[in-house]
């Protein structure tokens, strides 16, 4: 079979679908498409599989943002299969499929090059996931001010609520600057089991990523329990020396407790869902 993949991490991904498929990079070539979804391809999605009715196409719903409208016009195409990494939204048309992580021993873990710039950073929205941003990095900054650094607009009626007082607003944030990141979501996110993408971007980079207790599904995950800000603000002060420990945790928990985020189940995963439809 040969497989055209246009989805983050592809690479990753790549090197365990060679075992099975072949990797081609040109479209007319593909048996199959893996794809990420993003609206703005739309139009040009839809004709590629109007032009293309012998390849099948897996789309990778990777932010949930697939409505049931643009599911429903999928599913009018017999060789769609849609995929979600939501353990347990279970939304009609759709498999679960869960981020993929290459795992990683202590060799494999890469040193960081310099001293990292900030404590804790925070990347995403202040929609849904307002009443979490509150309890944990609004009230870390109110004890230790200015160790935060935020990269997200806030809506209007947020602007002068004081939820971001103490900590500082930049652009261009990477986590490879910073040691920590806490990993929060909406209440929706908690009950689905739905991690945002920032939890794999955060350990490809040695910026530990903090699961707070909310995200139940996955607070294996996590390299310590978090009951308090406490806890987040001792895992700041011994990231220097306790880092690769800290990484190295969360691989291992990785492949005892959540064996089917590794490249290689989900690989298998989806040249099995192929194969079947």
């Amino acid at each position: 079979m040969n497989i055209y993949l246009a989805v983050l991490n592809s690479d990753i991904l790549s090197e365990e679908l060679k075992l099975n498929s072949n990797i081609t990079n040109k479209i007319e070539k593909a048996d199959a498409i893996i794809m990420d979804w993003n609206p703005k391809y739309y139009e040009k999605i839809i004709n590629l599989m109007k032009n293309n009715p012998k390849i099948k196409f897996v789309i990778f719903d990777r932010y949930l943002s697939i409505t049931i409208n643009v599911a429903e016009e999928f599913i009018k195409y017999n060789n769609v299969i849609m995929a979600e990494p939501a353990l347990n939204f279970r939304r009609k048309y759709f498999h679960y499929i869960p981020y993929w992580i290459k795992n990683k021993d202590i060799m494999d873990i890469t040193l960081n090059e310099e001293k990292r710039k900030y404590d804790i950073i925070y990347k995403g929205s202040f929609f849904g996931e307002i009443n979490s941003f509150r309890k944990y990095y609004t009230e870390y900054a109110k004890e230790w001010p200015d160790k935060i650094y935020y990269e997200a607009d806030l809506p209007e009626n947020l602007e002068t609520s004081g939820i971001c007082h103490d900590m500082i607003k930049t652009q261009n944030l990477n986590f490879n600057d910073a040691k920590t990141t806490i990993i929060i979501g909406s209440q929706s996110d908690y009950e689905i089991g739905y991690l945002t993408p920032n939890f794999i971007d955060a350990l490809n980079n040695n910026c530990v990523p903090l699961i707070i207790p909310e995200h139940k599904y996955y607070s294996l995950l996590s390299p310590t329990r978090i009951k308090s800000i406490f806890d987040i603000m001792y895992m700041v002060e011994c990231y220097n020396t306790s880092y690769i420990g800290l990484i190295k945790d969360i691989y291992e928990s990785i492949e005892n407790y959540y064996p089917e985020m590794l490249t290689k189940n989900v690989a298998s995963q989806l040249i099995n869902l192929l194969k079947e439809n």
